[in-house]
C-alpha cells in the first residue's frame, strides 16, 4: 500500500507538471500572436485560449484524484504501523510465556520443598498464557478487519480512479473535437494577401522607374505566378470565386470584407455551436461506502 501510494503521488505530480507545461505553451502562443498579422494573431490568440481551457479538466482530474484516491491511501501508513505494533506485542507475549514456562520448570526441579514458589510460578505462567491468547486474538481481529477494509477500499479507490479518468477524457474529447473543427476552418489567405499588398510595387513606383505598360504587365504576371501557388492552399476549398491577376491587383484598393464564420473566434464558435455531447460532470455514478453499498 505504501508503494501504491508513492506511485499514485508520482502520477499526480506528472499530471500537474503536464498542466503547467500546457499553460506555458498557452502563454508562448499569446506572445507569438502579438507580432503576427491580424487573422493569424486572432488564430494564435484563440489557440492559446484552447490550451488554457483544456487545462481545466486536467486540474479537476488532479484535485479529484488527490482527494478521492491519494488521501485515503495516506491513512494506510498509520494503519500498517498499528498492525506492526500489535504484532510486536503478541511476540513479546509469546516470549514472556516461554520464559514463565522455563521458570516453572526450574522451580519444580530445584524448589520441590517450596510449594508456594511453585504455585506462584504456575500463576504467572497462566497470566502469561492468557496475555498470549488475548494478544493473538486481537491481532487476528485486526488483520481480518484490515484485509476486509483494504479490499473494499482498493475496489472503491480504483472505481474512483477510472471514473475520474473517464470523466476527464470525455470532457477532453469534447474540447479537442471542437478545437480541431475550429482550427480546420480557419482561413488565413487574407493575411497572405495583405503581406503581398504591402510588398507589391504601386503605380507611383512604376512611374518613378519609367516602366512601360509591357514591363508592368510582365512583372504582374510573374508576381501572380509566384504568389498564387503559395496562397491557394490556404483558401477554403468551396465557395470561392475565381481570382485573376487583374482582380488580385485591384484588391489593393478593395475594402476587406467582414470576418466570415470560418475566421470567427474560438469563443464565438463555441457559443454558436451546440456541444457534441452532454455529459453529467457532477457526482460519481456509484455510492461511497459511507452512503451505502457500492452500486454501479
Amino acid at each position: 500500500m505504501a508503494d501504491l501510494r508513492d506511485l499514485m503521488a508520482g502520477y499526480l505530480r506528472n499530471v500537474e507538471r503536464l498542466r503547467e507545461k500546457s499553460v506555458k505553451i498557452s502563454k508562448a502562443l499569446q506572445t507569438f500572436a502579438n507580432d503576427e498579422t491580424p487573422l493569424m494573431r486572432n488564430f494564435l490568440s484563440d489557440t492559446s485560449k484552447i490550451f488554457e481551457e483544456g487545462q481545466e479538466p486536467r486540474k479537476r482530474l488532479h484535485d479529484r484524484l488527490a482527494a478521492k484516491v491519494l488521501q485515503p491511501l495516506e491513512t494506510y501508513k498509520t494503519k500498517c504501523k498499528t498492525l506492526r505494533e500489535q504484532e510486536r506485542n503478541r511476540d513479546r507475549a509469546l516470549d514472556k510465556e516461554v520464559n514463565k514456562r522455563r521458570l516453572l520448570d526450574r522451580s519444580k526441579t530445584k524448589d520441590l520443598t517450596h510449594p508456594a514458589k511453585i504455585a506462584k510460578s504456575e500463576g504467572e505462567l497462566i497470566g502469561a498464557r492468557h496475555e498470549t491468547v488475548q494478544s493473538t486474538l486481537s491481532l487476528i481481529r485486526s488483520v481480518v478487519d484490515f484485509e476486509v477494509h483494504k479490499i473494499a477500499d482498493v475496489q472503491e479507490l480504483f472505481k474512483e480512479f477510472f471514473f475520474s479518468e473517464l470523466q476527464y477524457h470525455v470532457r477532453s474529447i469534447e474540447l479537442l473535437t471542437e478545437a480541431h473543427r475550429f482550427v480546420s476552418e480557419i482561413d488565413c489567405s487574407a493575411d497572405v494577401q495583405e503581406i503581398t499588398d504591402r510588398m507589391r510595387l504601386t503605380e507611383s513606383d512604376f512611374r518613378d522607374r519609367h516602366w512601360n505598360d509591357a514591363e508592368i504587365a510582365e512583372f504582374q504576371r510573374q508576381e501572380w505566378e509566384m504568389v498564387s501557388p503559395l496562397s491557394s492552399h490556404l483558401a477554403p476549398a468551396e465557395g470561392e470565386d475565381d481570382v485573376t491577376p487583374t482582380s488580385a491587383a485591384s484588391s489593393q484598393t478593395r475594402e476587406r470584407e467582414p470576418m466570415s464564420a470560418q475566421s470567427m473566434s474560438w469563443g464565438a464558435q463555441r457559443r454558436q455551436s451546440a456541444p457534441l455531447h452532454k455529459v453529467d460532470h457532477g457526482a460519481p455514478r456509484y455510492k461511497s461506502r459511507a452512503e451505502g453499498d457500492l452500486e454501479p
